[in-house]
């Protein structure tokens, strides 16, 4: 599989296409969720930020209204188990 990363590369500093959706922000003790627009395109993307227990972040983005749901794997297929969220 060939992938073409110059695709990303080509974006010019300040001329990203994607903008933040400030209304959709929704912060809680242990994570954080907003919404992301491609004005390109007008898809919007659904992010999420937790905040796991070794101090470190996980990012988990998905489109807010895709033609069929994104396929995640089950617990136990690739992670051991849930990551553990910072108390």
């Amino acid at each position: 599989m060939v992938v073409d990363v110059r695709r990303q590369r080509a974006t010019e500093v300040g001329k990203s296409p994607y903008r933040v959706v400030f209304d959709s922000f929704n912060v809680r003790p242990k994570s954080a969720t907003f919404q992301l627009l491609n004005t390109a395109n007008d898809i919007v993307f659904h992010v999420e930020l937790f905040l796991l227990r070794d101090s470190t972040i996980r990012l988990k983005i998905n489109e807010a209204s895709p033609l069929l749901p994104r396929y995640e794997a089950p617990v136990g297929d690739v992670l051991v188990n849930e990551p553990e969220s910072q108390t």
